[in-house]
């Protein structure tokens, strides 16, 4: 699929398969936001993805946040 200029938020996306879903969003072109709970693991994943960036133009952020607290 192609996903270039399309931009993704994954929760989770600091760790595990939030992260390999980010990764692979980035690999396709997306610009990819994640949201996580802890930054120093946001900040580690967000240099990962920076690595993987196919375009110029693409995209990358994290967002520090718990889902579960309103």
């Amino acid at each position: 699929m192609n996903f270039n200029n399309q931009s993704v938020l994954i929760t989770g996306g600091s760790k595990g398969i939030g992260l390999a879903i980010a990764e692979r969003f980035a690999l396709e072109g997306a610009n990819v936001f994640i949201l996580a709970r802890h930054q120093d693991e946001l900040v580690s994943a967000y240099e990962r993805l920076e690595a993987l960036r196919t375009s110029p133009n693409q995209k990358f952020g994290w967002i520090k946040a718990d889902v579960t607290n309103h």
